[in-house]
């Protein structure tokens, strides 16, 4: 669960989002035409279950998450900071990387790919 955040901090979040995630990050619908896409060796993803705009149920979307980026975003806040999870700071602006989708679940993908 996202922890709440001051205004300032949130704006950090949101910033950091588009300057350091946005650019790496690959949303993927997934349906009969579209498999499940093969994942980086020790990337975690998010799997996303998404209704579309004129209400219909699609199957799910995936964000592949680059390894390269940082398992903890260290979010400055008050006189100190807080750590929040990477899949944390990608859940809060999904809907930022489905634009044209309702998003009603989000669940971590382990890096080992077990479940």
């Amino acid at each position: 669960m996202f922890p709440p955040l001051s205004p300032k901090a949130d704006a950090f979040v949101s910033r950091y989002f588009e300057r350091e995630i946005l650019p790496v990050v690959t949303p993927i619908a997934v349906d009969a035409a579209h498999p499940f896409p093969r994942r980086w060796s020790g990337s975690r993803n998010l799997v996303v279950s998404v209704v579309s705009d004129d209400g219909r149920q699609k199957p799910y979307g995936v964000v592949l998450v680059h390894p390269s980026l940082p398992r903890v975003v260290n979010v400055p806040e008050g006189a100190g900071e807080v750590a929040v999870l990477l899949e944390h700071v990608i859940a809060r602006h999904l809907r930022d990387l489905f634009p044209n989708d309702a998003i009603s679940t989000a669940s971590v993908s382990p890096a080992d790919g077990s479940r």
